[in-house]
């Protein structure tokens, strides 16, 4: 195996799609539909790891959102074009769906940076054949192992790239000349994830940037990397509401005990409420989240700001309700939430639909809110 990272995305691009018909099975691995550098690096490195180990057997890296969307994360793609890598070497789940339309072939599933189908992939996968995620364990695909000899690993870490990267640690001990890039990539998410190795380490976090070390040159500036990266995640400007909404996008189907099903979307957002009301105003706000949610089905709709300041992380948090029904319980959960989130009342619209509050447990990102939100509603 001699093929670059980005001689191997060409060649599934040209010969190995050309190979695919009725009988293929068609094997990805597929990131979560928020579509972060996480998510991304860990699809792209599975993948490619998986290629220097066996040749013989590769599987396609898979983005799963539309590829329009590519664009709104300028820290990717920055990232991707540092090893010039350009999205028309990319697979997105929009062309997984077409293939399989096209040939009825059989599609295979590796979950990363997540442990349940999520959004079109859900219409495309015949079965999950392994999972690596660093979320709640949803409890699902647990035959993997005996029916598949795939991994399923869920393991709490900074980030998921590091548990990728260590269910491959022989590629890194056998092959350490050729992997230059694809740990430029697999550094650049743990950056982001852990602050640069300062917020939310786990010990396979330590692993991994052990084996990142020892193939990157020696004078490599992990601080100058992660300012570059944090630099392009954080740049917003230019984005309408809409696209900032959808940047960092996950849905959740959540069960109430009263209400019944739940469908709840939740938009990560790099910026405070106090500065997208400045920069679109409340009319604007209103109009386009309405609208959001409108074209998505969404009950409730959950807005996590978060960014630093004098060095210091802030966290804020907004629950948008559909209706007046819904906003009756969409109150009864932040009530809920309010004590394990540590939260308090902001005063910056005046809205009886939605609630703002500013959150003052920091270590709480959306990984741990979500399950604090399927919590209170179970009881509500």
């Amino acid at each position: 195996m001699s093929d670059t990272l980005k001689s191997f995305l060409q060649r599934l691009k040209t010969s190995y799609l050309s190979q695919i018909d009725g009988k293929s099975t068609l094997r990805i691995v597929c990131g979560n539909e928020s579509a972060d550098l996480d998510s991304v690096v860990s699809a792209i490195s599975y993948a490619y790891l998986s290629y220097v180990e066996n040749p013989g057997n590769p599987i396609v890296p898979v983005l799963n959102i539309p590829r329009k969307d590519l664009r709104l994360r300028r820290d990717i793609v920055w990232v991707l074009r540092e090893k010039s890598i350009s999205d028309d070497l990319l697979w997105f789940a929009e062309e997984i769906d077409a293939i399989k339309r096209r040939f009825q072939c059989s599609v295979m599933s590796i979950l990363v940076d997540h442990n349940e189908l999520q959004s079109i992939a859900r219409k495309f996968t015949d079965d999950v054949i392994g999972i690596i995620d660093h979320h709640e364990d949803a409890g699902f695909y647990r035959d993997i192992e005996s029916k598949f000899n795939g991994p399923r690993v869920i393991t709490e870490t900074g980030s998921c790239s590091s548990l990728v990267t260590n269910y491959w640690k022989t590629a890194y001990e056998r092959f350490p000349s050729r992997l230059n890039d694809v740990a430029f990539l697999s550094l650049s998410a743990l950056m982001v994830d852990t602050s640069s190795m300062s917020y939310k380490v786990e010990n396979p976090d330590r692993q991994a940037i052990a084996l990142y070390r020892a193939v990157l040159p020696s004078d490599f500036s992990l601080t100058n990397l992660h300012t570059r990266i944090q630099y392009e995640k954080d740049n917003i400007e230019g984005l309408s509401l809409t696209e900032v909404l959808k940047k960092d996008y996950k849905v959740f189907d959540l069960e109430s005990a009263t209400a019944g099903s739940v469908k709840c979307g939740t938009s990560s957002i790099v910026k405070s409420f106090e500065w997208l009301l400045e920069k679109h105003g409340d009319q604007e706000f209103q109009r386009d989240v309405d609208k959001f949610m409108a074209e998505r089905s969404l009950d409730v709709l959950l807005l996590l700001t978060h960014w630093c300041e004098n060095g210091v992380l802030n966290r804020q948090l907004a629950f948008i309700a559909r209706g007046k029904d819904l906003s009756e319980l969409s109150k009864k959960v932040s009530g809920a939430m309010t004590k394990p989130l540590d939260l308090e009342p902001l005063d910056v619209l005046q809205n009886e639909l939605t609630q703002f509050f500013s959150q003052k447990n920091l270590n709480a990102s959306r990984k741990k809110v979500v399950p604090c939100l399927k919590q209170a509603l179970s009881r509500l």
